[in-house]
Formats: structure tokens, C-alpha cells, sequence
């Protein structure tokens, strides 16, 4: 199973998924290959593979993803190695994927394994005030896509505003366990 989380930049993606792999060692993390630089704290792999853009590109050319899109002018790709991954191990892995992404994968996925979607919501203001906490350089780029990806939530299974970690990670936690029992 795949659990597929969007949301703005700044909505609480990648903490929320940082806290559901302390807390439950089944759980494992999809990384993407992107082509952004890292930023403090992240370290390849985790949550992601940090490539040049030639690099990427020629990963594009053979064919090694599911699914690619740009965003904020970096490029992020779903490799397809690791989608075989989760389905030969029968693992519950957390992918933090952009809206437009996440459709796509949505779609190319449904018949190959099982996939839950997950869509955080945070007040415009809130999303600025974390994206200025974390010394965020361009925060006009990442609040010009915020209207954008608010269109995306409907076509997600579940939408959580995510406004208390602890209990955005609770309610998270009811719903993988949930759809694992299906």
C-alpha cells in the first residue's frame, strides 16, 4: 500500500511523515528524486534523492519513473523501482507528492497496488508564518501555487486541516490502519 500526502509547501507533509515513521517501524518512506538543492536537516534519500538536472533528465530518457512534474522550477520524480518494491514486500509506504503528481500516480498505480490519498489543509496565512519559520528564500514562488493545489483537495480520499501535528498524525495513523484492514 501506498499513502500519498499533498498539500502546499508548508502544510506539514514531511513532519507528519517524520512522526509516522518514529512511531510505527512498518512503515516505510517512498523517496523522490528531485532536482532542488537540500535543505538543513535532509540528507539523500530521506526524503530525498538529490540529483543534477542532466541527471534527472537522463533518468527521464530511460524510463526509471512513474511519474515526473515541475515544480517551483525543480524538477520531482516517482521512481519505478521502488513501486516494486512496496509490492513485493507488501510494505505501507508514505509518499510526499505534489498534487498534479499525485493524480498521476493515483492513476497509473490503482490496478498494481493499493493507494490512499491524503490532502492537508492549512490556512493561508498559517502556511506563511511555517514557511517564513523555516527560512523559506522564495516564499512568493511557494504561495503563488497555494489556490492551485486547494483545487486538488476533493479528488482526494481523505482531507485533514492540519493545524495540531499531534493530531493531524492521530487521525493519519486511524486512516492507514483502517484502509490496511480493507
Amino acid at each position: 500500500m501506498i499513502v500519498i500526502f499533498s498539500g502546499s509547501s508548508g502544510s506539514g507533509k514531511n513532519t507528519v511523515i517524520n512522526e509516522l515513521l518514529a512511531l510505527n517501524k512498518d512503515y516505510s518512506l517512498m523517496p523522490t528524486y528531485t532536482t532542488r538543492n537540500p535543505r538543513d536537516g535532509e540528507k539523500q534519500g530521506s526524503p530525498y534523492y538529490f540529483v543534477t538536472r542532466d541527471e534527472f533528465l537522463k533518468m527521464v530518457q530511460e524510463e526509471k519513473f512513474y511519474e515526473f512534474e515541475e515544480v517551483h522550477g525543480n524538477l520531482y520524480g516517482t521512481p519505478k523501482k521502488e513501486i516494486a518494491d512496496i509490492k513485493a514486500n507488501n510494505k505501507i509506504c508514505l509518499k510526499d507528492i505534489d498534487v498534479k503528481g499525485a493524480m498521476v500516480l493515483k492513476e497509473l498505480l490503482k490496478d498494481k497496488l493499493k493507494v490512499v490519498t491524503i490532502f492537508f489543509v492549512v490556512e493561508k496565512q498559517e502556511l506563511k508564518n511555517r514557511l517564513i519559520g523555516r527560512g523559506e528564500k522564495d516564499l512568493a514562488k511557494r504561495l503563488e501555487r497555494f489556490d492551485l493545489e486547494l483545487t486538488y483537495k476533493d479528488k482526494y480520499q481523505h482531507i485533514i486541516n492540519n493545524v495540531d501535528l499531534g493530531e493531524t498524525v492521530k487521525w493519519c495513523v486511524g486512516i492507514i490502519e483502517k484502509e490496511r484492514q480493507q
